[in-house]
């Protein structure tokens, strides 16, 4: 394994322009961010090989415009998933680069699918709500498909740092806080839940590939099918994430 990545690559989410309950500071978050790591790559020598994918409001549109960053497509599930369809394409990293995902957005809660409700107390699954552009489109990625995506990327290149940044809330419903300038990044939870075979990473995938395997009607996660990788959160499955606006 290399000491140093030759190339950092980094998905990058940031959705402000939900249909209800906007927000107003998941853009800007995503832009500071990809900022970050591309000055990082720049003083560094680092290739960099990033994808935006954002849905800004007007105050957003206007910071997207300023940093010059190219919108590769909206943020939704769909797009989400075959940004990381892209970067797990044989060939696309190598030994030793670093990956990165990150998203800003609304975090939500559905009942789990019954082969899961063993595995938490609360019998709850966390989410990450996309764009939703189409009528009739799920836009919810759950957590454990999160995993798979994360697992299908480390399996086609095991030498690969994997970091996830999740900005969002992971419970309760749709809602502003008290104060007009504090919103709560969480999205409204779904009592139904999204069958077993439905998932994906279960659907249409071998079963040699899944992460999880059933036995007695219960789902468990397959021996060393997890990525390594570091997550950082801003909140736990139970709590919130709030933004406000500091200097306008």
């Amino acid at each position: 394994m290399s000491e140093s990545p030759e190339t950092i690559h980094a998905l990058i989410v940031g959705i402000d322009d939900y249909g209800s309950s906007p927000l107003q500071g998941c853009v800007n978050d995503a832009l500071a961010v990809g900022t970050f790591f591309e000055q990082y790559s720049s003083r560094n020598g680092f290739q960099r090989n990033f994808k935006y994918l954002l849905a800004p409001q007007d105050r957003g549109a206007q910071a997207v415009s300023d940093a010059k960053v190219e919108i590769h497509a909206p943020p939704t599930r769909d797009n989400i998933i075959a940004a990381f369809t892209e970067f797990s394409d044989p060939g696309a990293t190598r030994a030793g680069d670093v990956f990165l995902f990150y998203f800003s957005g609304h975090g939500s809660q559905e009942t789990a699918a019954p082969e899961f409700r063993h595995l938490k107390a609360d019998g709850l699954d966390e989410a990450l709500d996309c764009l939703d552009k189409a009528e009739g489109e799920r836009r919810h990625l759950l957590d454990k498909e999160l995993a798979w995506l994360l697992s299908r990327l480390s399996g086609r290149n095991p030498d690969l740092h994997l970091l996830v940044i999740t900005d969002c809330c992971h419970s309760g419903n749709n809602t502003r806080g008290d104060d007009d300038l504090i919103r709560i990044r969480r999205g409204k939870p779904r009592a139904a839940f999204t069958p077993y075979q439905q998932l994906l990473g279960v659907k249409d995938v071998p079963e040699a590939d899944r992460i999880f395997t059933v036995h007695n009607e219960k789902a468990f996660y397959r021996d060393n099918a997890e990525a390594r990788h570091i997550h950082l959160a801003a909140a736990r499955d139970n709590e919130t994430a709030k933004e406000t606006m500091i200097e306008g």
